[in-house]
């Protein structure tokens, strides 16, 4: 079905026809890390891209520019996407925009981030 710039609009900004109270988060989570284009900077099959690789780090700790070693878990992922620039991961520059994502696309994006091995 083919509609309108207007409708179009209308439609993504609706959620696209997805129904997130049936939905699993991890599903939301990749539909959200593709649509707002998380994929171009975060590889998830273990490459480094602008942005470190995402798949097997949850649980695990990371290296920052500031000194500090912190535990990948829901905490660090909310502050890296609502803060992007707080703790930079060592051999990162600080690119990330800060994007105005909801509680609850937060927590589909981690909880996304928790599947990838």
């Amino acid at each position: 079905k083919v509609l309108s710039t207007d409708d179009w609009n209308k439609w993504v900004e609706s959620g696209g026809g997805l129904d997130e109270k049936t939905t699993p988060l991890p599903e939301l989570g990749k539909i959200f890390f593709d649509r707002y284009g998380c994929k171009q900077c975060h590889n998830t099959d273990g490459t480094a891209n602008t942005g470190p690789a995402l798949n097997g780090k949850y649980g695990t700790k990371e290296h920052c520019q500031d000194g500090g070693e912190y535990l990948i878990d829901d905490n660090y992922i909310r502050e890296s996407i609502m803060e992007p620039t707080a703790k930079i991961v060592k051999g990162f520059n600080p690119v990330m925009p800060v994007f105005p994502f909801s509680d609850d696309d937060i927590k589909n994006i981690v909880a996304y981030i928790k599947t990838l091995k």
